[in-house]
């Protein structure tokens, strides 16, 4: 055995001086598999290896050995010529946690090699003795940025109160990078002592370290950071995580006046489901509508933690949705509880079909029966229909067109019933439509913006005649020419003069239905365009606008 030992590390050493990579890396692993002293020492003098990734094979097998007997191998690599072996040695030891390296480490704090010193900083970072902690609090002062904030983030492991004055220090630091891994190791130590520090540093100049800060104070979970946590809540340019810690925290400490903040954070989708457990926390009755609205959210996540948060409240009605089981839908429905018809009413918009007829189901029994014939999409249907519809008849539309996928008989038939009703809530979701292009979506999209002529939409409309694609800009110049409001008239003038002459030609058609005589200079002007088809519309729309005199 010794002796097939000796002729199999002979080859592995014979593979690591070769100069096929792959045969190196395979000799590594081999050798770390024999777990020996000669296979160890062969590895530790590998640690020199120019491949970056031979070194950090190296450095990852020794690690993985755990094995007391190379722990003076590696103490002595400490003192090898070469820097990547020492490195290699500080961070194997580290994982090591062997008391016989304690001071060896240490004294690798003052290696000339920076990367060295930066190891061996961040292996007695792992250390569990207290001894490692004044050097490591002297290594703050070290000339390299790196290993100040190796020093930092070991300090912040230790969790000692001990190192609460060097890591307030450190927040001055001349290096951002450093100064937020004082902030994250303050927030470690959780010391209310450093709160003022804190926030200082919440007003870094440079906002990773400013909003760091502002994360590891929120994370104290002291109470007069209410007023803050607050102030940030009700601040939307702020960064959705501060957002997170916030609501999360004013949830665990109960704060009843965060109530209003934490509704409003509700239209934070990064925010959401934090905000919502927070409200169930706070118990507070006045959560209840704003939570029930939640409860038909397209994410299965939001629907569930807002019936979580309800029951908190004594809804507990409310958890069959958290199964997602269709009967629930169901008992929803015959409970005879009128809130239920806002979440269902989202629910129509699902992209479970099957989900989409449970909550018309549910609707129905609730005495919503509109909306059953809605989801089966005939537009016979939907026109007998409109008179019994109330507002919230267009939200639940556009939920459908924006939510899900539904089937084409569907979609055409809420585009249909969106413009009988005649909502101009519903106009930038028929706009959006006409994005398609060609085909029957653009056409029903088309003709039911057409139907609601109401200013906010011809605004709107007018907004996409510089639309960066052309084939928008051709059906919105022929909807406004449909819908003779004059608002629209040097708007399509301008058109006359674009590159596409499929959107020339919608202008002067447009123009044309429009009447107006501002159109008539314009529109003699392109007698001489290069498309027939445009000075054919050209010469028709002169025709009807002198003939409307």
């Amino acid at each position: 055995m010794f002796i097939f030992k000796l002729f199999k590390r002979l080859k592995l050493k014979q593979k690591l001086n070769s100069g096929d990579y792959s045969d190196r890396l395979t000799a590594v692993k081999a050798l770390g598999e024999m777990k020996d002293i000669p296979s160890i020492k062969i590895l530790i003098k590998n640690l020199g290896d120019e491949k970056d990734s031979i070194y950090t094979e190296v450095c990852w097998t020794l690690r993985q050995l755990k094995d007391a007997r190379f722990i003076e191998l590696l103490i002595d690599a400490l003192a090898d010529e070469k820097s990547s072996v020492r490195m290699g040695a500080a961070e194997a030891l580290g994982e090591l946690e062997d008391p016989r390296s304690y001071e060896p480490l240490i004294k690798a704090l003052e290696d000339a090699n920076s990367r060295v010193r930066y190891r061996a900083t961040s292996s007695l970072g792992k250390l569990k003795d207290p001894c490692v902690l004044e050097p490591l609090i002297k290594m703050l002062d070290d000339s390299n940025d790196e290993v100040r904030g190796s020093a930092v983030d070991a300090l912040g492991e230790k969790k000692d109160p001990r190192a609460l004055e060097p890591l307030i220090h450190a927040l001055k630091d001349k290096d951002e990078f450093v100064r937020i891994k004082a902030v994250e190791a303050l927030g470690k130590l959780k010391d209310p002592r450093s709160m003022e520090s804190l926030l200082k540093a919440s007003k870094d100049k440079e906002v990773v370290v400013s909003q760091a800060a502002t994360i590891a104070l929120i994370s104290l979970k002291d109470p007069r950071t209410v007023d803050f946590m607050i102030k940030k809540l009700e601040n939307e340019d702020e960064d959705y995580l501060t957002l997170q810690a916030a609501a999360k925290t004013l949830g665990e400490l109960k704060v009843s006046r965060a109530i209003d903040a934490l509704i409003k954070s509700l239209a934070e989708p990064l925010v959401r489901e934090e905000a919502i457990r927070a409200l169930g926390s706070l118990k507070d009755p006045r959560a209840i509508e704003p939570l029930i609205e939640w409860l038909g959210d397209g994410d299965e996540d939001i629907r569930k933690a807002a019936a979580e948060a309800l029951s908190m409240l004594g809804e507990t009605k409310w958890l069959r949705v958290i199964k997602g089981d269709f009967e629930d839908f169901s008992q929803m429905g015959s409970s005879g509880d009128l809130r239920f018809v806002e979440p269902l009413l989202k629910l129509l918009g699902d992209g479970n079909g099957n989900v989409r007829k449970a909550a018309a189901k549910s609707l129905a029994l609730l005495r919503e029966n509109q909306w059953e014939t809605i989801i089966k999409g005939d537009e016979g249907d939907h026109d007998r229909l409109l008179g019994k519809m109330d507002p919230r008849t267009v939200k639940a539309l556009i939920n459908i067109l924006t939510t899900t996928n539904p089937s084409e008989e569907l979609e055409f038939a809420t585009y249909h019933t969106l413009g009988a009703l005649k909502d101009p809530l519903a106009a930038s979701t028929l706009i959006y439509a006409l994005e398609d292009g060609t085909g029957d979506r653009c056409k029903a999209a088309s003709r039911a913006l057409v139907r609601l002529k109401d200013p906010h939409t011809i605004k709107l409309l007018i907004k996409q005649l510089g639309n960066g694609y052309s084939q928008v800009r051709e059906l919105v110049a022929r909807i406004l020419g449909e819908m003779n409001d004059l608002r629209a008239v040097e708007p399509l003038i301008k058109e006359l003069k674009n590159k596409s002459w499929c959107v020339r030609e919608a202008a002067a058609m447009a123009l044309g239905e429009l009447k107006d005589p501002r159109a008539i200079e314009p529109l003699q002007n392109m007698s001489d365009d290069k498309e027939v088809y445009v000075r054919q519309a050209a010469k028709e729309a002169l025709r009807k606008i002198r003939e409307a005199k």
